[in-house]
């Protein structure tokens, strides 16, 4: 057995064992760091929410305590009517529109039925 041969093949062997192992921990920690970086950005993101979310709930309080139901009622009932008004203009400009439409007729007709 040739005590050179194998030395310089397992040296060769060694040699890309520790390469490999170099490769290894140096993408490991470039994606520990990586995911420490996501997970700090998470966290501020979670306390910024958090501190949007508070206030949301603070302000709706102070709306509510601020303009109540029984505030608003006569505003929704003028509401209703303007709404149910409207709707009564329509009924009758549509049949407006309809005896135009039958003088213009009479009309285009000359009379005639």
């Amino acid at each position: 057995m040739n005590y050179d041969a194998a030395k310089f093949w397992f040296e060769v062997v060694v040699f890309l064992f520790n390469v490999s192992l170099w490769i290894y921990v140096w993408r490991s920690n470039k994606d520990k760091a990586t995911n420490e970086k996501i997970e700090a950005l998470e966290r501020k993101h979670n306390d910024e929410l958090k501190r949007l979310t508070d206030s949301l709930s603070e302000m709706d309080k102070r709306l509510v305590l601020a303009i109540g139901k029984s505030e608003l009622e006569p505003i929704y009932d003028r509401l209703r009517g303007i709404g149910e008004s409207f709707s009564e203009m329509a009924g009758e400009f549509k049949g407006v529109k309809r005896q135009l439409e039958l003088i213009q007729e009479a009309l285009i007709n000359g009379g005639k039925a």
